[in-house]
């Protein structure tokens, strides 16, 4: 822990992972799922050798970096400066 007390955003991390994490904010696991899944299946579309699944349980760093972006940090995060 650093940050007054947060801990640093793990670069990647689990379905469930992410769900425990993003239930603070007020975010349902229903809405959490369907948006990675959402993200996922972009990325599938977007890159031709893709080698991403629907059905995957961990959340790679490029899917994490971009349900960020979207939704913010989950509370009690933070990411490192660089």
């Amino acid at each position: 822990m650093n940050k007054k007390g947060k801990k640093l955003l793990p670069n990647a991390v689990t379905k469930s992972e992410l769900v425990s994490m993003y239930l603070k904010n007020k975010m349902s696991e229903a809405t959490i799922k369907k948006a990675v899944n959402t993200i996922i299946e972009a990325k599938i579309k977007e890159l031709e050798k893709c080698e991403y699944t629907i059905g995957m349980h961990t959340v790679p760093p490029d899917i994490l970096e971009e349900f960020v972006a979207i939704y913010g940090l989950p509370v009690g995060f933070y990411i490192e400066d660089d």
